[in-house]
């Protein structure tokens, strides 16, 4: 299997697990967004690999699920890729502590996701 197959597997995997830790069912809808998110985050990999300098913009609604679907891209890359790493950006220091709680979640073993921006805010 390749990094991106590696990556695909794990991302849904993580996105089903989200799904059901919450108690939701991921609709047709859910699964667009995840994908695109999925489709950004492999573009974005292929950049990195072919040197390429390319902007990645994702657009979907408030709510639609766009930050956990990040957060399962960033678990599904760690996961898959070994040497990885990733940066997500938050706009408080709630959705900081939010978002390392969520990274957390997904892969245990990684309690030692850097926690450098929450602090420095």
């Amino acid at each position: 299997m390749t990094h991106h197959d590696n990556i695909k597997q794990a991302f849904w995997t993580i996105i089903e697990n989200q799904a059901q830790d919450r108690g939701h069912t991921l609709t047709s809808f859910n699964r667009q967004v995840a994908q695109s998110v999925l489709n950004g985050g492999l573009l974005a990999y292929e950049d990195r690999l072919e040197a390429k300098a390319q902007y990645r913009v994702i657009s979907a609604p408030t709510g639609s699920g766009k930050s956990s679907y990040a957060w399962a891209l960033i678990g599904a890359l760690i996961q898959a890729v070994p040497g990885s790493s990733a940066l997500f950006l938050c706009e408080t220091i709630d959705q900081c502590e939010d978002t390392y709680k969520e990274l957390v979640k997904l892969d245990p073993r990684h309690s030692d996701f850097d926690r450098l921006a929450c602090r420095l805010l």
